[in-house]
């Protein structure tokens, strides 16, 4: 179906509909020549990968800079609303004038970014309307709505292109916006100009055959995994299995079919991206992504670097701790001093670490909280779990969220097996329909069920509409987070809280006072329980992810060998995240990392690893902020049990976070609201102290 190319991912995607990182894309691709920024031809058209049929828009868009560079304001062909098109042709006279004085200059240009954007946003709802009706009701009669949407707004957009891109260039009207007096118009223009390449903010360069091919790679993977799911490789992966040989036959099958499938589409998707590549004067991929951190190069991967070198330590006691039970349940296959078995070591691509329930948890005679269980005796719904959701956001000084729009609008269940019931997309997304109003037109597209993981979700779901609605004071490029992950890290301190004992019993998901009658040694196992679960799932999917872009850009920098791709996907593993291939791994007949839907999707993946750090920074900051945590004096408060429930001061950095956008860098951001000036795994380490004292004896 058009709507639903999606990558899979635990992460929350914003919307496809979600206006802050379409009109960036729209208001943003001016040219500026004293930044080097060219201007793409059709022939390498952007793509917004979220957009499953954006293709459309963005190729005609850029095939217009070029070919309706004279045609004026004609309402047919530039269907800008009748009251825009006389300030701007008044703006646009002005644009053989000087100006008397720069600041007269500057007023001008002010006022002009002001109109297209205005303009822009009603181009884009128009788009946006329409795939979420395809996405929510999903049939070829939304399809072709969609397709006329994208038609009737691409000339529009193709001109405020233009218009921009002429502005702001080195002969234009604003053409001294450099040395402007506010610095915040200076930066609106300034990364209005740097989002002029030929990719989105979700991902790297993409021309049509690129997404041609990766959107096949993504249908075949989407194929080999329901069909593995449904055991027809003749058994299903089943992480929390004992059974080894069970294990090893779907792991093996699942890969055999990713090296007869989707692997010559790789080859040919890599061909085809390097010779676009250098076909621009491209040569590092990474500078895609690395640019929308706003640091120089060396300074990212430096960075990258340092985080892992400070996780290490952690990381390899957790590592021992995996290997120690795994050899008690699979003695014959896990061996002590070697790396884990892939197959046994945690889910399909060990992107979290696994134990066979019974030997999970080193305290047996703790008490448990079961959330799912909780939330089953006290009732719960959908709704009442976004409803709860809701409470934490207004319990630390939001206004309400979930208005009644949001009510009537939002799909939050999967209806298609009911009789009247349609197909629905079920990937999480948030919808921001507030173009340039105050309506409280935000929307969730999902398949909720009542459980834990999904109240989770909720909770991140609505981290994004709190930010979106945080932010509406913004020009819409400002209203982009300061980069990839950036409001991923901010649910994930927001579920750090609700996954404390005193949270869950505040919200009635625990009894009171739960832990009061237990043992000091009781309640010191309980924290070593929990700490030891979410160690499991964050620090192992870190440097999965650190290895999957690393090993990405060897291959597309050519640091590798085409024939020895496969053996250097398995190095890495071995090198960075302590796991090896059960069998032997084939170059010519396998290809593993394809089944990852990032590496198919052609979708960064550090963005991962990054917020997996800044969430705790977050947290810490917010805790600190609470009152129940001093990093001074850890001892005698746990960062783990900090609760931000019910928390004005915790709330006023969250807010203060949200309401900023991306109108500061983010380095000056994070000082301001954290303490810190970068990324640092400090909060992170303090956040697992207690679990990292018990691992030494492993």
């Amino acid at each position: 179906m058009c709507c639903s190319m999606s990558v899979s991912s635990s992460r929350i995607k914003s919307g496809v509909g979600h206006a802050n990182g379409l009109t960036s894309m729209m208001m943003m691709m001016i040219i500026n020549n004293n930044y080097n920024i060219k201007c793409p031809s059709s022939s390498s058209s952007s793509v917004l990968l979220l957009l499953c049929v954006f293709l459309i828009i963005v190729g005609v868009a850029h095939a217009g800079a070029h070919h309706h560079h004279d045609e004026g304001f004609n309402q047919q062909q530039f269907p800008i609303s009748s009251s825009s098109q006389q300030q701007l042709r008044k703006r646009n006279n002005n644009n053989n004038a000087n100006f008397s004085s720069l600041g007269q200059e500057e007023s001008a240009a002010r006022d002009f970014i002001n109109v297209l954007d205005h303009e822009a946003s009603r181009f884009i709802k128009m788009v946006s309307l329409a795939r979420w009706n395809c996405g929510t009701n999903m049939s070829e009669a939304t399809q072709a709505k969609l397709i006329q949407a994208e038609a009737q707004s691409s000339h529009g957009l193709a001109q405020v292109l233009n218009l921009l891109r002429d502005s702001f260039g080195s002969s234009g009207a604003y053409a001294n916006w450099k040395n402007y007096e506010d610095p915040f118009l200076v930066r609106l223009i300034w990364k209005s100009a740097k989002q002029n390449s030929i990719q989105d903010r979700h991902g790297p360069k993409a021309s049509k055959s690129v997404n041609e091919l990766t959107k096949k790679m993504m249908q075949l993977l989407t194929d080999i995994r329901s069909y593995s799911n449904t055991a027809g490789f003749g058994a299903s992966f089943n992480p929390h299995s004992t059974n080894a040989g069970e294990r090893l036959l779907a792991w093996n099958s699942f890969r055999e079919m990713l090296g007869r499938s989707i692997k010559p589409y790789f080859i040919r998707y890599l061909h085809t991206y390097q010779r676009e590549l250098a076909a621009v004067g491209t040569k590092d991929p990474s500078e895609e992504l690395i640019s929308e951190f706003e640091v120089p190069k060396r300074e990212f991967h430096s960075l990258l670097n340092s985080l892992w070198e400070a996780l290490v330590p952690l990381y390899k006691k957790l590592h021992a701790y995996v290997r120690y039970r795994l050899v008690h349940v699979f003695p014959d296959v896990v061996t002590d001093g070697q790396p884990l078995p892939a197959h046994l070591a945690g889910d399909m691509y060990v992107t979290k670490f696994t134990v066979p329930a019974d030997d999970a948890s080193p305290f047996k005679n703790t008490s448990s909280l079961d959330v799912n269980e909780a939330l089953r005796s006290n009732g719960h719904t959908v709704t009442s779990m976004f409803r709860l959701a809701e409470r934490f956001f207004t319990s630390v000084g939001f206004d309400s969220l979930l208005s009644p729009v949001f009510w009537k609008n939002s799909v939050l269940e999967d209806a298609s097996s009911s009789s009247d019931g349609h197909a629905v997309d079920c990937q999480n997304s948030v919808w921001d329909f507030n173009f340039g109003h105050a309506n409280d037109d935000y929307r969730v597209k999902g398949c909720t069920k009542v459980t834990a993981h999904h109240l989770k979700t909720a909770h991140q779901l609505l981290t994004q509409i709190a930010y979106d609605s945080s932010n509406t004071h913004l020009p819409r490029v400002f209203r982009t987070p300061p980069f990839p992950g950036f409001v991923e890290a901010l649910g994930g301190a927001i579920t750090l809280s609700l996954d404390s004992v005193k949270h869950l019993e505040a919200v009635d998901l625990a009894k009171k006072n739960s832990e009061g009658d237990s043992s000091a040694s009781m309640r010191h196992g309980a924290d070593i329980n929990f700490l030891l679960a979410k160690a499991l799932g964050v620090l192992a999917s870190m440097p999965f992810a650190l290895t999957t872009e690393r090993w990405r850009w060897d291959v597309w920098q050519n640091r590798v060998p085409k024939e020895k791709m496969n053996s250097h996907w398995w190095r890495l593993r071995r090198e960075v995240q302590g796991v090896a291939a059960p069998n032997d791994r084939s170059d010519s007949l396998h290809l593993d990392p394809v089944g990852i839907p990032e590496v198919a999707g052609h979708q960064p993946i550090i963005s991962q690893f990054l917020s997996s750090v800044l969430q705790f920074q977050f947290y810490e900051a917010m805790c600190q902020a609470a009152g129940q945590y001093k990093p001074n004096s850890p001892g005698k408060q746990r960062l783990h049990h900090c609760n931000l429930y019910n928390n004005k001061r915790a709330g006023e950095i969250l807010k203060n976070i949200m309401r900023s956008g991306s109108s500061v860098h983010w380095k000056t951001l994070l000082h301001r609201t954290t303490g810190f000036s970068t990324f640092s795994l400090q909060p992170l380490l303090r956040y697992f102290a207690p679990l990292d004292a018990y691992l030494d004896k492993f």
